[in-house]
């Protein structure tokens, strides 16, 4: 994310909505935790899986996060809502457990339907 034309801090994990403590009062408020690119050359395959409509981890960090593992990422899309999106349904469970057993990732722009709930 680009926040001014420069990088964004990354979230505090010690100051989330999840997590117990202060919590800073505005964004861009300072962290130890600043944002910064991926650096993972030669890395093995990474599978980014995240739903469409995830209210803890936005879409579109799932989508920044594959384009900066470059041709080591590869986004599993659910489209439908929720988070930790990788046990619904079997187009899911399946592709996950098949980069989970085997490092097999599916092909990019892969898309998995929204399971009723």
């Amino acid at each position: 994310m680009v926040c001014g034309g420069a990088l964004c801090p990354a979230p505090d994990p010690t100051r989330t909505f999840f997590a117990p403590g202060p919590r800073p009062s505005c964004p861009g408020a300072p962290t130890a935790n600043p944002q910064h690119r991926l650096d993972v050359h030669g890395a093995p395959p990474v599978l980014v899986a995240n739903a469409l409509h995830d209210p803890a981890t936005g879409y579109p960090w799932a989508v920044s996060v594959a384009r900066q593992l470059g041709r080591s990422g590869v986004l599993l899309t659910y489209e439908g809502h929720g988070h930790g999106s990788v046990t619904n349904g079997p187009c899911m469970e399946n592709t996950v457990d098949s980069y989970l057993t085997g490092l097999t990732v599916p092909p990019r722009h892969t898309h998995c339907p929204a399971v009723p709930s």
